[in-house]
């Protein structure tokens, strides 16, 4: 299961493929699941996958003008 794991926040950018400031940005501000190991962030390939598919289904769900269908 190790190659779930990213460590640090340039494989988390990496992996969802934004500059590496947006990734910070979006860590910082626990906008995607992750935890700091010390002076790293770690964060679950699966989780990130789960994460966003989540919101994808939220954002349908609203519908295209964001309110609650």
């Amino acid at each position: 299961m190790s190659n779930d794991f990213l460590h640090g926040a340039q494989s988390i950018a990496d992996f969802l493929e934004v500059p590496i400031r947006r990734a910070y940005y979006m860590l910082e501000n626990g906008q995607i699941p992750a935890a700091r190991i010390g002076d790293k962030w770690s964060a679950r390939r699966s989780r990130l996958i789960e994460h966003f598919e989540q919101r994808e289904a939220e954002t349908l769900a609203r519908g295209s003008n964001g309110k609650a269908a």
